[in-house]
């Protein structure tokens, strides 16, 4: 059964919710915009039976307050590392991430995303998530070569190939890539297609030796 709690770090307060057991490998999951933790309610209780499944407010949105202390904040990669001494602090180890952002717009999320940025300071510190993702696409704009396994999930529904998504992956330096499409979905698989999207992320973790 999923728990939910916060976390103060580096004078931010983060809300979570999570599932499994601590000692098992852990797996971030990070929701997009405009979205919140719930977007993975779907999914945390399955996962969380073989990996520590976490998954985070945003810093400032829902019921997370407060940024990174850096001198850009929302950039991206002052979110990353926020969120990765957030996990190493509840006791992370053998980490995965999983991250998402096409939305799903069911009335029991729509409603839940909009209690998320009801709030000024929430509302602003998502509009400023979404603009670093042009300083994002700056500062990755040279290719470098990822070693770190990445799993690129995509559903069939849009009708478009995932061909051409790996190959700018790869040309983008992901050098160890797995791709899947997931039929009978769309864009969002937590909440579209739950067991695929489970069945998929556990065959990879067992892949990688991450399985508990």
């Amino acid at each position: 059964m999923a728990r939910e709690s916060t976390l103060s770090i580096d004078g931010s307060t983060l809300a979570y919710r999570c599932a499994g057991n601590p000692r098992s490998p852990w797996l971030v999951l990070l929701h997009g915009w405009p979205q919140s933790k719930s977007i993975y309610d779907p999914v945390l209780d399955e996962l969380g039976k073989d990996a520590h499944a976490i998954a985070f407010d945003l810093p400032g949105i829902g019921g997370s307050h407060g940024l990174p202390p850096a001198a850009s904040p929302c950039e991206l990669h002052a979110l990353a590392g926020l969120l990765l001494r957030a996990a190493e602090s509840l006791g992370a180890h053998s980490i995965d991430l999983l991250a998402g952002d096409k939305p799903a717009l069911t009335n029991e999320i729509r409603n839940d995303w909009t209690r998320a940025y009801q709030r000024p300071e929430a509302l602003k510190a998502g509009f400023d998530w979404y603009r670093a993702l042009e300083s994002a696409a700056q500062r990755n704009a040279r290719p470098a070569r990822i070693d770190t396994p990445i799993l690129y999930l995509r559903g069939d529904a849009g009708g478009r190939d995932i061909d051409g998504y790996v190959e700018g992956l790869r040309r983008a330096g992901a050098a160890n890539l797995r791709s899947r499409l997931i039929g009978g979905s769309g864009e969002f698989l937590p909440v579209e297609a739950p067991a695929a999207t489970c069945e998929a992320l556990r065959a990879f973790r067992a892949e990688l030796g991450l399985a508990a």
